[in-house]
């Protein structure tokens, strides 16, 4: 089972946070960190974050930052999970962070399946 931790790891006050990928296959512990796009202050961050707190404008921050980050923790695990485990890596992660962000559109999939037949079958009966 695959792990997604978030960390703030920058000496400025606000940056994007970072997202780690952990997981044990074969008896060996795999750790991969990624940069996301979501940006945070480093007082958030480390001091409000985690607070409860009455203060409804705290609420809501924390709401808004938890369901991005569960957004995004769920994209990564969902990925993880239609892959085989010994071909993930670094690239593989920031790979799925940037498709978050950046979605291929079904259309776009669809359509880029055909040229590339299209392609295979010209080279073929051309040679």
């Amino acid at each position: 089972m695959a792990t997604v931790n978030f960390l703030y790891r920058s000496t400025k006050d606000k940056a994007n946070l970072q997202v780690r990928l952990l997981y044990r296959f074969n008896d060996k512990d795999f750790v991969f960190g990624a940069n996301t796009k979501f940006e945070i202050t480093k007082t958030y961050w480390s001091k409000d974050h985690k607070r409860n707190s009455r203060d409804i404008h705290l609420s809501n921050e924390q709401t808004r930052v938890n369901t991005e980050l569960n957004k995004i923790e769920n994209h990564i695990l969902n990925s993880f999970n239609a892959f085989v485990p010994d071909v993930i890596t670094k690239e593989w992660l920031q790979n799925e962070i940037d498709y978050y962000y950046n979605p291929i559109q079904e259309a776009e999939a669809l359509l880029q399946i055909p040229v590339i037949l299209t392609t295979q079958f010209q080279f073929k009966v051309s040679t």
